[in-house]
């Protein structure tokens, strides 16, 4: 498994790596959900009814 890092910027935004967002299918605009899991923040991409 290969790990990413990430900056949390002013706004608290976070940029995620390119290899990730190609990976996983993520465009700008598109929506992910965030949760926080035993101190941990788990970004999942949001599926859509008409994606499923």
């Amino acid at each position: 498994m290969v790990k990413y890092q990430a900056i949390v910027d002013a706004k608290g935004r976070v940029v995620i790596p390119i290899e990730l967002r190609q990976k996983l299918g993520l465009h700008p605009g598109k929506i992910v959900r965030i949760k926080d899991k035993k101190k941990k923040l788990v970004v999942k991409k949001h599926q859509a009814e008409t994606e499923a």
